[in-house]
C-alpha cells in the first residue's frame, strides 16, 4: 500500500495491466492478465474484480447478476456499498446520453443531424 500512496495510484495498478481496455487499441487483440490460481482473464475482468465489482470468475451455470451476490456477501466489507458491473455499465450509459444531449444542446442539433427549429447553432 504505501508504494501506492508514494507513486499516488490505485493498489491495483501495481499489479494490473495499465488498461481495462476489452481489446488492445492497435491489434485488436484481447487484453489479458495472468493471475495466480485463475490463470489468463480479460483485463477489464481484472479491473472489475480489483474494484469490487464483480468476483474475478463465473461459477458453472452462474449468471453475471448471481456472481456479484455471491461475491459481494463473501468478499466485501460490511457498510461497502458496492456497485455490480450491470449498474456501473449502465450509469456508465446515462452520463454518455447525458453529455450527448448537452452537445445537441450546445450546438443546436437534433440526433438526426437536423438543426433544431429556432437554432442558429453554435
Amino acid at each position: 500500500m504505501a508504494l501506492a500512496v508514494v507513486l499516488n495510484v490505485h493498489p491495483a495498478a501495481l499489479l494490473l495491466p495499465p488498461t481495462a481496455r476489452d481489446t488492445d487499441r492497435v491489434t485488436g487483440k484481447q487484453v489479458t492478465v495472468s493471475v495466480t490460481a485463475a490463470g489468463e482473464v480479460p483485463a477489464r475482468a481484472a479491473w472489475q474484480w480489483a474494484h469490487g465489482m464483480r468476483g474475478l470468475t463465473l461459477a458453472d451455470g452462474e449468471s453475471e447478476w448471481e456472481n456479484w451476490h455471491r461475491f459481494a456477501d463473501s468478499a466485501l466489507p460490511d457498510g461497502w456499498e458496492g456497485m455490480s458491473v450491470r449498474q456501473y455499465e449502465e450509469w456508465r450509459a446515462e452520463q454518455a446520453r447525458q453529455k450527448y444531449e448537452h452537445i445537441l444542446e450546445q450546438t443546436g442539433f437534433n440526433p438526426d443531424g437536423t438543426r433544431r427549429e429556432g437554432s442558429s447553432g453554435g
